[in-house]
């Protein structure tokens, strides 16, 4: 906000030719985050830095850039689409990870480009276990299993069954992990949930283990499981909105609060800041209604700022 200006107003201005009003992101925030998740989980486990939603509307180019500058090598997307984003802006030959959505017709492609991907239910293993043969490329599978979030997963019904196929057609799948998803690590309600869910992990990974099934990372942990959940941290942290500069919840913070030095009591940093051009400025007297309808009133004599809202934005990467 400008010195001396109590309230800024925007006018939304349809100009695509001039972008008055522009989005930065810090580079210098990020970089502060991932140091802060590594001092949480260590030096060993790899960070996968989480893109889905564009970035989580951070912009996936933009962010790709900015994380592996930082040192990041592990990107997650939800869907086949933002995993083909980040294989096209890559400079570092990041290792990418589909976390949900794909088309069983793009199969090839993600296998030939050595990304990898979930495999939640038998249709997509047997469905990738045969293109695989066809282009004899091992398929790069993180196999996820069902602990009680009950969304995606393989239940526990469906082990033997799993394990055989994945023994039975080892040649043509790379493990590259063993996978699940927590129902609500951010909350404290769920901390029982969550628990169960751990154990439940434990048993599937004493499972394959047992039968001779070897995975190249454990991993389990999103944002809130690796905060406040410790033993969730593996081979591998997915970080999606603390790579970002949020908190997962007020709970999370709190959680966390008396751990955190008096010096520094919030280390996550927002990477995103709005700034726009101011159109004009004006004098509003105490009692009078700025814009449409009663939508503002002036609480006391101010100085108003209207600034130019337009709907296409430069995005400034400092």
């Amino acid at each position: 906000m400008l010195k001396g200006i109590d309230l800024i107003f925007g006018l939304n201005l349809q100009n695509p030719m001039i972008a008055t009003s522009i989005l930065e992101i810090s580079a210098k925030a990020y970089r502060q985050n991932i140091k802060y998740i590594r001092s949480e989980i260590g030096p060993e486990p790899v960070i996968s830095a989480v893109v889905k939603g564009n970035a989580y509307g951070h912009g996936i180019s933009q962010i790709v850039e900015i994380a592996e500058k930082a040192g990041v090598r592990h990107f997650s997307t939800f869907s086949s689409d933002e995993a083909l984003e980040v294989f096209q802006h890559s400079k570092k030959g990041s290792q990418i990870m589909i976390l949900g959505m794909l088309y069983l017709e793009e199969l090839e492609e993600l296998i030939r480009k050595g990304i990898s991907f979930y495999v939640f239910d038998f249709e997509r293993l047997e469905a990738a276990i045969a293109v695989s043969k066809a282009i004899q490329i091992p398929a790069k599978m993180h196999i996820e299993v069902e602990t009680g979030f009950h969304r995606t997963g393989f239940d526990w019904k469906f082990r033997e069954r799993l394990a055989l196929k994945l023994i039975e057609n080892s040649s043509f799948i790379t493990l590259e992990g063993l996978c699940t998803h927590y129902a609500g690590a951010e909350s404290v309600s769920n901390f029982v949930r969550v628990k169960k869910q751990i154990a439940s992990y434990h048993e599937f990974k004493d499972f394959f283990l047992g039968h001779g099934l070897a995975f190249n990372k454990f991993h389990t942990a999103c944002s809130a499981a690796t905060l406040i959940f410790p033993e969730t941290i593996m081979d591998m942290v997915r970080i999606g909105i603390a790579g970002y500069g949020f908190w997962p919840t007020k709970e999370t913070y709190f959680a966390k609060l008396q751990d955190l030095p008096k010096n520094n009591k919030n280390p996550l940093r927002r990477l995103i800041t709005w700034k726009s051009t101011v159109m004009s400025l004006k004098d509003v007297k105490m009692g009078e209604f700025v814009g449409y309808g009663n939508s503002y009133m002036a609480l006391t004599d101010i100085k108003m700022a209207i600034y130019q809202l337009v709907t296409v934005m430069d995005l400034a990467v400092s």
